[in-house]
């Protein structure tokens, strides 16, 4: 089979791709690589929505510059949600669930917390969650120590300044 495989019900005309194309019908299947029985079907009954994608990138057109209709169409006949953001989209493959890497990422990064949480059993979660617990108390003290040595010597340089704008105030009245 070819990469133009005839993939449901027919009804983009090649005769308007040629003629936006500027080529003939010989031009037009040497352009995009079919021959035989596939391009007297191709040529006389239409393409689908697939076939036509191929075949005007091929010529160097967007299939919606060749046929209006092309982007409704598709949208409505093989639109789906992303599963991540919902967005609607024309999935290239049958396994497309994402309308672009980032949104795969995402869900996949949540997607593997959960499934490698769910491979825990019920004691070895909790002694996790447990040592997560502990880490956090420890950073939050180490923080809170440095935080007190901070302020301490910033409140050093404050008592000075005050001291400073005390006394200039009394020698300039």
């Amino acid at each position: 089979m070819t990469a133009f495989e005839h993939t449901g019900s027919a009804r983009y005309s090649l005769q308007e791709l040629a003629k936006l194309a500027g080529l003939n019908k010989t031009q037009l299947q040497r352009t995009i690589s079919v021959g035989g029985r596939d391009w007297s079907t191709y040529w006389n009954e239409g393409v689908s929505w697939k076939v036509a994608d191929r075949a005007a990138g091929r010529c160097g057109f967007h299939p919606a510059e060749v046929w209006p209709e092309w982007s409704t169409r598709a949208f409505e006949d093989h639109g789906r949600g992303c599963r991540e953001c919902g967005e609607m989209f024309v999935p290239v493959r049958s396994n497309n669930w994402f309308c672009r890497a980032a949104c795969r990422e995402k869900w996949w990064g949540r997607e593997s917390k959960r499934r490698a949480w769910a491979r825990l059993d019920a004691e070895r979660r909790e002694r996790r969650l447990q040592q997560m617990r502990d880490y956090r108390r420890e950073c939050a003290a180490a923080l809170s120590v440095k935080r007190r040595a901070r302020y301490a010597e910033n409140a050093d340089r404050e008592r000075a300044r005050e001291r400073e704008r005390y006394w200039r105030r009394k020698v300039a009245s």
